[in-house]
């Protein structure tokens, strides 16, 4: 078989095992560095849905977001980019993001799409950066109601802001199971320190790890950190 050949007979069909998933790998890279970018595409989507642990989900979302990019997909490249830790996907998430519209955020509307997600949340930073503590309140009460796979970690960033707005609003019952989720579920050290501070402020004895995970702030967010890395993955 030469190189022009397409080793696959048919690339919408999901790998089903780690040699196969290579076979695809190679297969995809080879047409993407022939600028063969929509017929990689293909062999890109499947990996990113196949079922099997591996570690090529990372380089295959980076560049089915890339690829997206380049039809106007904006909302479905953030949905890919999120999946990745390539390098340079800092900078394609920030380029995606200043090429969606600019569109006003409506608290009492559910974002219903990643593009409208990325807005929200972007809004909670600006109203949290100006202490606007309700409007961070509302905002994060519509962004935790979205049915768009977001993931664990965005669900966290934004209850932080809530469970800090909540102190700030004198709420503090409603912002102990919040931070408590947040504690349970943030990867970064520094926000755990600050939220522990800001806890141990509401008078509520310290969580244990069993504690702190029975709690959890929206049925989403409760089924979103319990599943896998594979369940979360979007098809697309």
């Amino acid at each position: 078989m030469n190189a022009a050949e397409v080793a696959i007979d048919d690339p919408t069909a999901i790998p089903e095992t780690v040699e196969r998933i290579v076979e695809y790998m190679q297969e995809a890279d080879r047409l993407w560095n022939d600028n063969r970018t929509e017929e990689a595409h293909t062999y890109y989507r499947s990996v990113f849905n196949c079922p099997v642990n591996h570690d090529h989900s990372s380089l295959a979302g980076y560049r089915l977001a890339l690829y997206l990019q380049t039809t106007g997909d904006i909302d479905g490249a953030l949905g890919f980019v999120t999946y990745s830790t390539e390098p340079g996907t800092q900078d394609l998430e920030i380029a995606l993001r200043a090429s969606m519209p600019d569109q006003p955020v409506d608290p009492s509307e559910v974002p219903g799409t990643m593009e409208a997600c990325e807005r929200y949340l972007e809004s909670i930073e600006s109203a949290f950066g100006r202490s606007d503590w309700t409007t961070v309140d509302s905002l994060v009460l519509a962004y935790q109601q979205t049915s768009v796979d977001i993931g664990v970690g965005r669900h966290a960033t934004a209850q932080a802001r809530r469970g800090v707005a909540l102190v700030h609003l004198g709420r503090n019952d409603e912002a102990r199971p919040v931070l408590e989720y947040v504690l349970a579920n943030s990867n970064s050290d520094e926000r755990r320190r600050t939220l522990v501070r800001r806890y141990s402020k509401l008078g509520s004895r310290s969580t244990t790890r069993e504690t702190r995970t029975r709690h959890r702030i929206h049925s989403r967010c409760s089924s979103a950190s319990r599943r896998s890395r594979v369940e979360t993955k979007p098809r697309r």
